[in-house]
């Protein structure tokens, strides 16, 4: 059965506008966020605000949760900690008290713990599915895995349904134009062009395992999630099928136990992540090869 009236938060962000543009037409939508913007949101909430953000979660029977701090963000580990993980538990106690009868929640292939800071924790198998040993070191990513903690104890509860994505890195069109420059690409702008002053400038290294997602193909997995029925919790992997990166994933990575060989002889540059399971439970995959990402194109969309 399909939501009627979802609430998304942070649903003014990056990302939460492609959320939002995509559940138009399938649902009535109300975007929460912490500030005003252009257009503003429909309710003014700090996710911090548990009062608040019950008052704002009267009506609905759909959430979509997308507030935090982004691991693009400068801030204090404390403050990652405090806004992700007291965020989503508010958000969902306060759901949960509205009666919401299903609830999507962002969470992050940085849940697993495997990138940059990480070097010395490869994974112990590719591609990493959603079974892996989670075991994460730094704040965001621990974050996200509790995050995930408390979803699962929410739905535990019955009455609500949660499902959390783990997207990866997800490529914007400024992520996109980053990327080229530093992967040299000729038909990208120079490198000297590129801006200095941005505080989420991507620098090396790259993330480990190179896997991306198209945010219109991440904005649709967010909506097939919040139209899944028969399932009290799940978590699903949400990447493309291939990398960013122009060499092959394995010798990259070099690991001990490569799971599904076939993926990666049909595509050196397969991604290190294993989507299958989205695809099982959502009916969802990627339109998008970073070639048409680069190039500015995308495929049509599907579902």
């Amino acid at each position: 059965m399909r939501c009627e009236n979802v609430l998304v938060t942070g649903g003014g962000g990056r990302l939460g506008r492609y959320v939002v543009a995509d559940l138009a037409g399938h649902c009535r939508v109300s975007v929460l966020d912490r500030d005003g913007g252009s257009p503003p949101p429909d309710l003014t909430v700090d996710i911090l605000d548990l009062e608040s953000l019950a008052r704002a979660m009267r009506g609905h029977d759909g959430l979509i949760h997308l507030a935090a701090i982004d691991a693009s963000v400068s801030a204090p580990d404390e403050a990652i900690f405090d806004t992700n993980v007291r965020g989503t538990w508010n958000v969902l106690q306060a759901a949960q008290q509205a009666g919401v009868r299903k609830a999507v929640i962002c969470s992050s292939v940085s849940a697993t713990g495997i990138d940059s800071t990480n070097r010395h924790l490869p994974p112990l198998y590719l591609p990493i599915d959603e079974a892996h040993p989670l075991r994460p070191s730094r704040a965001y990513g621990l974050s996200k895995q509790l995050d995930e903690c408390i979803a699962q104890s929410f739905a535990r509860r019955g009455g609500m349904t949660v499902t959390c994505l783990r997207p990866a890195w997800v490529m914007f069109p400024d992520v996109v134009r980053d990327v080229l420059i530093q992967l040299g690409d000729p038909a990208s702008p120079t490198r000297a062009s590129a801006p200095t002053d941005r505080p989420d400038r991507i620098r090396e290294p790259f993330p480990l395992l190179r896997s991306y997602v198209d945010p219109q193909d991440l904005a649709r997995a967010f909506r097939l999630a919040l139209e899944l029925d028969g399932s009290s919790y799940e978590v699903v992997f949400v990447t493309a099928a291939d990398t960013f990166h122009p060499t092959p994933t394995l010798p990259h990575l070099r690991l001990p136990e490569i799971r599904k060989p076939e993926v990666y002889e049909r595509d050196p540059r397969a991604s290190a992540h294993d989507i299958a399971r989205a695809r099982e439970v959502l009916g969802w995959r990627p339109t998008t090869t970073w070639a048409q990402v680069a190039s500015g194109g995308a495929a049509p969309t599907r579902g």
